[in-house]
């Protein structure tokens, strides 16, 4: 090989190790909680902390398993618009859509490409066995690492003082309920870096929690967890649970939301979607 060429090849290399150095994730540490703090303190902290957007859009790879020997593992693309609605795009291979999932402020919308079906149903409608107080709102917050109030739309500084606080293992938790005796936990470190939440009821060994790791820095300087694992349990039995990791973060770019559903897909119900997950024997 040409001095004159190696040279230049060793120039590329350089520059490249130089540029993924620069490139490298801004990775951000969790403290202890030395002193329990004040509602209004410890509230605005955590929310200072929190990622702001109007759009958000990310790479996510979903590894989900349920019932002891079933699981499966996907590229998911997700789109979101504050407070209004965000889609989950399922791509196991080649970047080829099989299904669609949005959730609306009202809506549940999914579509299953495979089987050219798709689903629309209202919370209302999926809620009349079990009047949760979770909302649209609520499941936007557990997938942007913020606190809630069960039920409602924000949390306002009006509010803070129906929650109680406590400090445990280096960490303040803020505990609420529902009307339905739901607990509602959320854990921060001593930056207001919400660690996980849990929705749990304590008599019924019922228990989800959402947490949230790998904190790394935004382009706005956010930390925002990369990786984010959920799991439920009942009788202290993890019976699901699920894997969500993030990469290509991006915020308030345009962003186009549709869900056009072919004339030719049969409109079914939750259950029927539902049947595609059960194993088969």
């Amino acid at each position: 090989m040409p001095i004159r060429t190696a040279k230049y090849l060793w120039l590329a290399c350089i520059s490249l190790l130089l540029f993924n150095a620069c490139k490298a994730p801004r990775r951000v540490s969790t403290v202890e909680s030395p002193t329990l703090k004040t509602s209004k303190s410890f509230f605005e902290g955590v929310e200072r902390q929190a990622l702001t957007f109007h759009t958000l859009t990310a790479r996510t790879r979903f590894s989900i398993w349920w019932g002891g020997n079933n699981e499966m593992s996907s590229r998911v693309d997700l789109k979101m618009v504050k407070d209004s609605a965000f889609q989950f795009s399922i791509q196991p291979l080649f970047g080829l859509e099989v299904a669609r999932i949005e959730f609306g402020r009202d809506t549940l919308k999914a579509m299953d490409r495979m089987n050219r079906q798709y689903l629309v149903a209202a919370y209302d409608d999926l809620k009349q066995d079990v009047p949760l107080a979770f909302n649209f709102y609520n499941l936007q917050a557990l997938f942007t690492n913020r606190i809630f109030e069960p039920g409602r739309r924000a949390l306002t500084a009006a509010r803070y003082g129906r929650f109680h606080l406590a400090q445990r293992d280096g960490a303040m938790e803020a505990y609420i309920r529902d009307a339905l005796r739901l607990l509602y936990v959320f854990r921060a470190d001593g930056d207001e870096k919400l660690l996980n939440t849990s929705i749990s009821l304590p008599n019924a060994g019922f228990r989800l929690k959402w947490a949230y790791s790998d904190f790394q820095r935004t382009e706005g300087g956010t930390p925002f967890p990369m990786q984010m694992d959920v799991s439920l349990n009942n009788q202290a039995k993890a019976i699901a649970g699920a894997g969500i990791t993030f990469s290509r973060l991006q915020t308030d770019i345009p962003l186009r939301m549709d869900f056009p559903i072919p004339a030719n897909y049969k409109r079914v119900g939750l259950a029927d979607l539902l049947k595609l997950l059960k194993p088969k024997v």
